[in-house]
């Protein structure tokens, strides 16, 4: 009787450690494959510098053709998506961010910080530049412009960042990413109370 209790007390050990090796497995493989929504049910955030950088550089190298370092890049502020006149400091911290990969990768870049809105939607649904935009583009003699917007889900911020050619606005390169809706996107994004509330662009 006793060597069965123990063999029943061994087995029902032995079974609690396969148990936890299995949800430490499963742990870890949604950690690596699903990171970004992993992190976002936790509640925690990337490195926002990092991504913004990343995307920076993927607008760059994923440029059709190549843009010259010494061709100016009009760079606007992110808006959302359902309100193109409206921005947050999510919007503008990211848009800054890429502004300064360009600049450390020796790319000239002119800010565009306009009270209003940066983009507009042409007759065919294309996102364009404003008309004051497109002025100040040839003032700096800008060829390029990059322009973007973001959508917030449940869990996630879906980014969309592209690159523009001005004279015929042929987009030329894009790159689409998520980010986990942490608390400090929250923060950036106005949602800590749980209400948006929009900033004009500055």
């Amino acid at each position: 009787m006793k060597l069965n209790i123990y063999n029943l007390y061994k087995n029902k050990k032995r079974c609690a450690g396969i148990f936890f090796k299995i949800l430490y497995l499963v742990i870890i493989t949604m950690f690596f494959t699903g990171c970004t929504m992993f992190k976002a049910y936790l509640n925690l955030d990337e490195n926002l510098i990092n991504e913004s950088y990343t995307a920076a550089d993927k607008l760059i190298d994923r440029s059709i053709p190549p843009i010259s370092p010494a061709s100016p890049v009009l760079i606007a502020t992110l808006t959302d998506v359902q309100s193109l006149e409206d921005t947050s400091l999510f919007g503008k911290t990211v848009s800054e961010q890429i502004s300064s990969r360009l600049v450390q990768r020796g790319y000239k870049v002119v800010e565009l910080k306009l009270r209003k809105a940066v983009l507009v939607n042409s007759d065919r649904g294309e996102l364009l530049l404003s008309r004051i935009a497109q002025d100040i583009a040839k003032e700096h003699d800008a060829q390029y412009a990059m322009v973007g917007t973001y959508s917030i889900g449940n869990y996630l911020i879906y980014v969309s960042a592209k690159i523009v050619k001005l004279s015929d606005n042929t987009i030329i390169s894009t790159y689409n990413y998520k980010l986990p809706l942490g608390a400090n996107n929250r923060k950036l994004l106005n949602l800590s109370s749980g209400e948006w509330k929009f900033v004009r662009p500055n």
